[in-house]
């Protein structure tokens, strides 16, 4: 019992140390200077980034519904195989994501020249970027629902004689709702908290409140309008997720999907033609990708410059390099979070709550507040300092994926271990972690691609000599030139394949705990 107590204070202290008091550090200092001048353009700025974010959600979620229908209609691996793609983009990083659809359709590419498609940075570029990788969290959001409706009150209403226009009239649209606003603020959280896509393709013509956090500490150095621009932020977090959360508890009960075939044939005709044209919208973007990596460059070439640093980028680090560092931090946030969830997580704890906070949060503001808070401590050079700030990020999502595995596990067989004189740790290693090993696993590889995937606390965090691999493939493309631009690409398929493969051990794990 001591063991479990002082590991609930450690994770206290660590939530303490690592997101209250650098917050509260950056806070104390902008409230000092705080003027007129601090807060009169703010109403324009959160404008600006509600509608951007708006507009990416309101497209993210006309591109998705379609998908999750056709994923209930359609049975077999073929709806899996969508579900896969489509969920990929979501961790994959930012400027991954910049140069994926920059292949596809950016200036200079056979999109523009067969079709004369070329999208110029700017709004609609952020817009397709933003709403192409929230597409999968939508998805894997709504589409269970769906399919429990439509297995159970749809089939019911059907028996009875219901008309389909009926059905989804009476029965899915005010059943479907709840789940399709959850998702839908959930990527609108997402959008309003974008900062890679908008910085690296808004061509510095958009406005957010993450980049005018960044942008008026680092050129300006406006503490004051840092702190109130991050407190507008984190309060309109606040209200998504409270909307979320409540959203969350009126969803359909989750039934096994790919089990219900139609049996009309022009439905399921329709529904092949989504699921096809899916499968070409989001793994054409890669295809274009190694075309553009290893297609006009010599190969060779661009694996020897791999292995220097990047001249003129103002780093001492190789991109070979700093993929392995991106690996190495991946892996330490990944144990480090793992092991704060399941504290967190633990029933009759008030940890939950708490770890789930940086969610809503700018991750801008926490680095800043690293900056100022670790830089009196003379820790700046510490290479833990990124692994904290990764293990605050990713200790939400991986929270929220754990706890629903523990909420579900019976509490009788831990109840017979303790009276049978089990210690904690045995209940632990015997019982709970055998039953949740799939959750488990789902869990730390989720963990894994978030940390491997960040980019905005490694851009402000990240020294010449430590930066991760999404800050290099930011400033090789930056940069002009074929190989650099290959590179770029290069480092941008082996990211696209770790989380490919992450994404196989989710979907494989949600598979079988449904089987």
């Amino acid at each position: 019992m001591r063991g479990v107590t002082f590991a609930r204070v450690l994770v206290w202290s660590g939530i303490a140390v690592f997101f209250i008091i650098p917050l509260l550090f950056i806070a104390s200092r902008g409230l000092q200077t705080l003027t007129w001048s601090s807060v009169v353009d703010v109403p324009s700025i959160l404008a600006a980034t509600l509608s951007q974010a708006v507009l990416s959600t309101i497209v993210a979620v006309c591109l998705a519904v379609p998908i999750a229908w056709a994923l209930t209609v359609v049975p077999g691996r073929a709806a899996q195989w969508v579900l896969l793609w489509v969920s990929v983009p979501f961790i994959i990083p930012t400027p991954v994501a910049a140069v994926l659809l920059q292949s596809v359709c950016g200036p200079q590419t056979w999109c523009g020249a067969l079709f004369g498609i070329e999208v110029a940075q700017g709004l609609i570029f952020v817009v397709l970027v933003q709403a192409w990788y929230n597409i999968g969290l939508i998805v894997r959001v709504v589409t269970p629902a769906w399919a429990a409706i439509r297995g159970t009150y749809g089939a019911v209403a059907a028996t009875l004689g219901a008309p389909t226009w009926r059905q989804h009239t009476s029965i899915t649209i005010p059943l479907l709702t709840p789940s399709l606003l959850n998702g839908t603020l959930l990527v609108l959280l997402y959008c309003i908290g974008s900062f890679g896509v908008i910085v690296l393709l808004g061509g510095g013509r958009i406005v957010s409140l993450e980049v005018e956090i960044w942008r008026q500490t680092s050129q300006y150095l406006r503490i004051d309008r840092t702190t109130v621009l991050a407190m507008v932020q984190l309060l309109m977090s606040m209200v998504v997720l409270r909307a979320v959360d409540g959203f969350g508890q009126q969803q359909a009960r989750p039934a096994p999907i790919y089990r219900s075939p139609s049996r009309n044939g022009w439905v399921r005709w329709l529904a092949l033609g989504v699921i096809c044209v899916t499968l070409i919208v989001f793994v054409l973007p890669y295809g274009a990708l190694a075309v553009r990596a290893f297609v006009g460059t010599d190969p060779f070439t661009a694996l020897r410059a791999m292995q220097s640093p990047v001249r003129g980028s103002g780093m001492s680090i190789s991109p070979l390099m700093s993929l392995v560092r991106s690996l190495w931090v991946a892996t330490c946030v990944t144990g480090i979070s793992m092991v704060i969830a399941w504290i967190a997580t633990t029933p009759g704890t008030r940890l939950r709550s708490a770890v789930v906070l940086p969610l809503g949060g700018s991750t801008i503001t926490l680095g800043l507040g690293y900056l100022l808070w670790f830089g009196t401590l003379g820790w700046l050079t510490s290479p833990w300092l990124l692994i904290a700030v990764h293990c605050v990020v990713v200790l939400p999502l991986v929270t929220r994926q754990l706890l629903v595995g523990r909420d579900r596990l019976p509490q009788q067989y831990a109840a017979a271990a303790q009276t049978l004189g089990a210690t904690p740790l045995r209940r632990v290693w015997q019982i709970e972690a055998p039953l949740l090993r799939r959750t488990l696993g789902a869990s730390a590889s989720l963990a894994y691609a978030l940390s491997l995937g960040d980019y905005a606390a490694a851009f402000v965090l990240s020294r010449p000599d430590s930066a991760t691999a999404p800050v290099i493939i930011a400033r090789l493309l930056n940069r002009p030139g074929a190989t650099n631009y290959a590179q770029a690409a290069a480092l941008s398929l082996v990211f696209v394949v770790c989380c490919v493969l992450v994404m196989l051990v989710v979907q494989r794990a949600a598979t079988d705990s449904e089987d």
